[in-house]
């Protein structure tokens, strides 16, 4: 609803509440003993307002004597007369405002200021802007100017995924699904899906090239994590022919590889995916080793440097693995190029 739509509802509402005689909606808001009724008709509350069209068609409230009541506890009646008055904000002091915010104070890091069209925050938003916080709000006023995002911790917002990990959390496991199925980091995860199966842990089953090998070959896609000792950084890659370790082929061919790096994990906006560019050195089917230097796993030390993948995941050359874990993928990729030129290009070969 527009901020002006809102107005003429709320001025409705407010001369509705002051001689309400035709009315068959209750509206109480507010705990006990703190509790007002408001009251209202029901076809005025639908045709002004989405919001009450959908809470009537989907039985959001209770009918009683031919009177719809509708509760909303968690809106004290202060703060409800407020919202109706904004028919005329300028007609508010200092007081009301703060009023407002130690009310909403509690909340507002709890919105998503910066997934908000710019149309939606100027309708919304900034009647109200006397009420966030002045870093915050010059933050939000930078993003829409510029779309300069700011440091944050809160992720986008969609279905988080269950993973057995000591190195990420599931929203990580939600990101890097998505990528793996070339959608944006940010795409709805159908229900009910696993997707990652613990196969390898360092600090469980040991750092040894023999153990690593013999856990993860056959097993299908997998995704690698890495802790990074020297700077905390995850970084990892991800293989979607699997390991299936032939000394007489190095190198396996796709384009639907990776590598990335999560940085410390906290901040959404240092998140880093970098696809193969050169395919056919994707994959080394010899050892744990994505393209020709770009992240090479020597049991429990590695070294990154960039060659056959969009960029680079790590700051520094060589490092130190604190922690490894690899995770089989239990949904493949659907991209066309996912295919196994282990087994396509010798059979080829022997019918030319």
């Amino acid at each position: 609803m527009t901020f002006k739509g809102f107005n003429e509802l709320s001025q409705n509402f407010l001369e509705m509440h002051k001689d309400a005689d035709d009315y068959n909606v209750i509206i109480k808001v507010g705990k006990s003993p703190n509790i007002k009724e408001f009251r209202a008709h029901s076809n005025i509350l639908k045709a002004r307002s989405p919001y009450f069209k959908r809470a009537f068609s989907q039985n959001w409230i209770k009918i009683q004597n031919n009177m719809i009541h509708f509760d909303k506890p968690n809106i004290s009646p202060t703060v409800f007369e407020m919202i109706l008055r904004t028919t005329d904000l300028e007609s508010w002091n200092e007081t009301d405002f703060l009023a407002l915010k130690n009310t909403l104070d509690q909340f507002i890091s709890h919105i998503r200021f910066f997934e908000m069209s710019s149309i939606d925050f100027h309708n919304n938003v900034w009647p109200f802007r006397e009420v966030l916080p002045k870093k915050l709000f010059e933050s939000i006023i930078s993003f829409h100017m510029s779309k300069t995002q700011p440091r944050q911790h809160k992720f986008p917002r969609h279905r988080k995924i269950a993973i057995d990990s000591t190195i990420i959390k599931s929203k990580h496991a939600t990101i890097l699904a998505n990528w793996i199925q070339r959608k944006d980091a940010i795409a709805k995860i159908p229900k009910g899906e696993d997707y990652f199966r613990l196969i390898y842990r360092g600090s469980r089953d040991g750092y040894d090239f023999d153990i690593i090998r013999n856990k993860c070959i056959l097993q299908g896609a997998y995704i690698l994590l890495i802790k990074v000792k020297e700077n905390g950084s995850i970084i990892g890659g991800y293989n979607p022919l699997g390991w299936n370790f032939n000394q007489n082929q190095n190198w396996v061919f796709t384009c639907d590889s990776f590598i990335f790096s999560l940085g410390d994990g906290k901040y959404f906006q240092d998140f880093k995916l970098c696809r193969v560019t050169d395919s056919s050195k994707a994959i080394c089917n010899n050892a744990l080793k994505f393209g020709n230097s770009d992240l090479v796993v020597n049991v429990n030390r590695g070294t990154c440097n960039q060659q056959s993948y969009q960029g680079s995941i790590l700051d520094i050359n060589a490092f130190t693995i604190e922690e490894m874990e690899i995770f089989a993928y239990m949904s493949p990729p659907s991209s066309y190029c996912s295919i196994d030129y282990m087994f396509v290009i010798p059979l080829v070969n022997a019918l030319s």
